[in-house]
């Protein structure tokens, strides 16, 4: 049995086995661990497991969006390709997807020993990864997507995986500058927490659209740190930093030239 819902919470356990098909004008919030039977989902809209629902149905992600506080454990291999988006995280579930509004910080869980595969998205999928508090920690301060088993990178350069920047206001709950944030000043975010490794790393492979990040445009990238994903932030030198710079070249040069002569 194949069951189409549009925007709805699920909060009591249901003991269906045929199956779910969440379609892409379409969300569920998943307020227990049962609250989709015992058959597999498939997602092409929205679904988000709240704060300690383990959902363990097999997913079939099809331009879909995983989202919320609790923990996905399907098992096996998931691959997060085309337009499905991971979303760490989520206060409200919009009229079309889980995570068209800006998303609030969380840590988003893949258990039972699943593994995930980052490959070439569109520019609507991937991963989104807010920012409320920069000196914060991983999963209150900033998003945060935990993998029990490893990560396997198949984008590459040219069919690359977006990651999307968010900067989220806790004092207003709404999109805004991050506390604690220094744009003059570097950092670097747990992104992504595996428990078995990371396979085929470059930082070639990732997208990062900032264009939902308020504090600073200064330069962003994506880095490997033993078993997991980095986000690191390199503060652009101000125009006079280069001034100065530009000068000292100059002198250095001039200091050269009269030791040669």
């Amino acid at each position: 049995m194949k069951r189409a819902y549009r925007n709805l919470v699920l909060s009591g356990a249901n003991t269906y086995g045929g199956g779910t098909t969440i379609t892409s004008t379409g969300s569920i919030v998943a307020s227990n661990s049962s609250a989709l039977g015992s058959g597999g989902v498939t997602v092409s809209g929205g679904l988000a497991a709240n704060t300690g629902v383990t959902l363990t149905n097999p997913i079939t992600l099809t331009g879909g969006t995983l989202a919320g506080f609790g923990t996905f454990s399907p098992g096996g291999n998931l691959t997060v390709q085309g337009g499905a988006l991971l979303a760490p995280g989520i206060a409200t579930v919009a009229d079309d997807a889980v995570g068209a509004n800006v998303p609030a910080v969380g840590t988003l869980t893949f258990g039972g020993g699943t593994s995930l595969t980052f490959g070439h998205t569109l520019s609507t999928g991937g991963l989104n990864f807010s920012i409320s508090d920069a000196a914060g920690v991983a999963g209150t301060g900033y998003s945060l997507l935990s993998i029990s088993g490893s990560l396997t990178i198949t984008a590459t350069a040219g069919n690359e995986f977006y990651i999307h920047l968010y900067s989220f206001n806790p004092a207003t709950n709404q999109a805004g500058n991050a506390a604690n944030f220094n744009g003059g000043q570097g950092y670097s975010w747990l992104l992504v927490s595996t428990g078995s490794g990371i396979s085929n790393f470059s930082s070639s492979a990732f997208i990062i659209d900032q264009s939902n990040f308020t504090n600073s445009s200064g330069q962003f990238s994506v880095s490997q740190s033993g078993n997991d994903l980095m986000l690191n932030f390199t503060p652009v030198p101000e125009p006079s930093t280069w001034a100065l710079l530009g000068t000292g070249l100059l002198t250095l040069g001039a200091m050269v030239r009269r030791r040669r002569r």
